[in-house]
């Protein structure tokens, strides 16, 4: 496609035609907004520990001329004398902040109880591409991601049928970069309150049907669930990437059927895809790594081919 096109399509027409359909009308919880500064709730650690059964290490790759930089969380059984195999999950945090932040706040170990190979790669300058203040050109991101997953391949156990992608906000839209450009990369995705700016899906590779999981809160007063402008480039709301991804996981956009999964939350779900893809609006959660839906669980289970919720 030779630049994505945001398609004015009404959420109303849509709902017409849900196939399973429940009350979608939720009422805010009323939360307050999270600062957006600190957008990343710390999520409590597990009772079993499981900062003991991870070992963190800092590494560093040469990617063409740059150096690049990436924070590993890695079982320490993964390091034993009969590891087995290990998923992975690649993490991106949003604009500014640090893989060590991103990776005391993600609650992702926690939700897989050390049984998976973390890794928080580091943007130049904390930015992911596709932004309009990126400091990276197009593809220059996704072929860090490339080379981590095939640096670690080399050094650890992976389970090469279960790797992930994992994006809050600007991470988001690094994982729909991924999505486009490379999609055989990884097995499963979730993006949260992802920033899918023009051109994220313009010139894409063959489609390669990939389970995600969307999360949006409609409060969010950073991404703006109905899109718009932002930092001077137009920036699709969370339906319009939703259905983008959707139709290049071979789904049916104009059936969606619809489901209340929480107390503030209504799920999205087209027919007919090839592989599994949702949209979960979420009411009064702002700008966060959603406490409700929880959302290092909704990781965990999409990587393991459950329900994401």
């Amino acid at each position: 496609m030779a630049r994505l096109r945001w398609r004015a399509v009404s959420w109303k027409l849509l709902a017409s035609l849900l196939v399973t359909a429940t009350s979608c009308a939720l009422v805010s919880s009323g939360a307050p907004v999270r600062p957006v500064s600190h957008p990343v709730p710390a999520y409590q650690a597990a009772a079993d520990h499981t900062e003991d059964k991870v070992r963190s290490v800092s590494r560093t790759i040469e990617v063409g001329s740059r150096t690049r930089s990436y924070l590993l969380d890695i079982p320490r059984a993964a390091e034993g004398d009969n590891p087995g195999s290990y998923p992975l999950i690649l993490a991106f945090g949003g604009k500014d902040v640090t893989p060590r932040r991103f990776a005391k706040d993600s609650g992702l170990e926690q939700a897989s109880h050390g049984r998976a190979i973390v890794v928080y790669p580091q943007g130049l300058k904390n930015r992911w591409e596709n932004a309009p203040y990126a400091h990276s050109s197009r593809g220059e991101d996704v072929r860090f991601v490339r080379e981590i997953i095939k640096e670690l391949s080399a050094d650890y156990p992976v389970d090469q049928n279960r790797i992930m992608a994992v994006g809050h906000s600007n991470g988001g839209g690094m994982v729909g970069a991924i999505l486009c450009q490379d999609p055989g990369l990884i097995d499963a995705a979730m993006t949260v309150a992802g920033a899918f700016y023009e051109g994220t899906f313009s010139g894409c590779a063959t489609a390669h049907p990939v389970p995600i999981a969307m999360l949006h809160s409609t409060d969010d007063t950073v991404i703006n669930y109905e899109g718009g402008v932002k930092w001077g480039e137009p920036l699709g709301s969370a339906r319009e990437a939703f259905e983008e991804i959707a139709r290049r996981n071979g789904c049916n956009t104009h059936v969606i059927a619809a489901r209340d999964i929480g107390p503030n939350a209504v799920r999205y779900r087209p027919t007919g895809c090839d592989a599994l893809t949702s949209l979960t609006k979420v009411e009064g959660e702002g700008h966060s790594w959603y406490d409700e839906p929880n959302v290092p669980d909704v990781a965990w289970n999409v990587l393991n081919g459950r329900d994401s919720h």
